[in-house]
């Protein structure tokens, strides 16, 4: 914990005296951002919206005004070198990380310098790891990791409309070319070992919970035919059924599962869904200049 303090000591407070610092406050986010005012502005309202449209999907009610301790705090600063600089590893490529806690925060650089469609960019990351925060604060339970990161990648490329409404389901590049695209063959993998699989995981096993699992809750999310199916198979796992029995009582014949996920995957057409809120309200972010100082850091 003292480094982590000292990293961001460093990079967040050693600022010149000149940089620009603003503070954007959303209804779940407060966001510190070294940018100009209108780039702040509009990435917090993005958010915002982000989180409207995960409570359409699920159905919930906005919240009653939250408190500071209970908004995600959000630093945005530098570029991706910097913030893997504070994750520890300057060589890694991390394009942002969030820190669940009682007061939850998270680290995503202003610049972009991204160089192919498969590295993961940092605003795709931060609703990967938000959607994390809204499933465990609104749906705590058991689930298979697979699903976990599975779900978040799903959400992680909602697709804002200037209408209000959202898409959902597009591919998400960096995952996806490992599934669909010119990288497919990269990953020798199965379904049925993702549903079943009990052992110490792999490398194969932790990178397929994003890849595959991205694709499978995909195709039971969109697959009318499966309809309900993985609901009943979250309610089996959470109520400490055998992997291998709540597979099959959920999926049926799981040889026929496989291939049909394989169908679906070699077939390269992901459905996209249009969602329109009844009654939507563009968020607006309240902005102030704001220079970071060590007692904000502190709380």
């Amino acid at each position: 914990m003292r480094r982590l303090f000292l990293l961001i000591s460093i990079m967040f407070f050693a600022a010149p005296a000149h940089a620009e610092w603003w503070e954007a406050r959303t209804d779940h986010f407060i966001i510190y951002s070294k940018s100009p005012a209108k780039d702040a502005k509009e990435f917090a309202e993005r958010l915002e919206r982000y989180d409207q449209s995960l409570r359409a999907l699920q159905l919930i009610k906005p919240d009653p005004r939250l408190s500071d301790s209970r908004r995600v705090k959000i630093w945005r600063a530098g570029n991706i070198v910097n913030i893997s600089e504070l994750a520890g590893d300057a060589e890694s490529g991390i394009a942002g990380f969030y820190i669940p806690r009682l007061e939850p925060v998270a680290f995503v650089p202003a610049r972009e310098q991204l160089q192919t469609r498969t590295e993961l960019d940092p605003e795709t990351v931060l609703k990967h790891e938000y959607a994390h925060h809204f499933m465990f604060r609104h749906f705590p339970g058991t689930y298979p990791s697979w699903y976990v990161e599975g779900i978040a990648e799903l959400y992680s490329t909602i697709d804002f409309q200037p209408d209000g409404s959202f898409l959902l389901g597009k591919v998400p590049q960096a995952r996806g070319e490992v599934v669909v695209g010119k990288y497919r063959n990269a990953l020798n993998y199965s379904i049925r070992r993702m549903l079943l699989s009990g052992s110490k995981p792999t490398f194969e096993d932790f990178y397929a919970r994003y890849t595959y699992g991205w694709l499978f809750t995909d195709y039971t999310a969109f697959e009318p035919s499966r309809k309900g199916q993985i609901l009943t198979y979250l309610r089996l796992i959470d109520e400490g059924v055998d992997p291998t029995k709540a597979a099959t009582q959920a999926f049926g014949d799981l040889d026929q599962l496989e291939r049909d996920v394989a169908r679906f995957r070699n077939a390269g057409k992901f459905p996209v869904r249009a969602v329109r809120f009844a009654n939507y309200r563009a968020p607006v972010a309240a902005m102030r200049s704001s220079a970071p100082t060590r007692k904000r850091s502190c709380r």
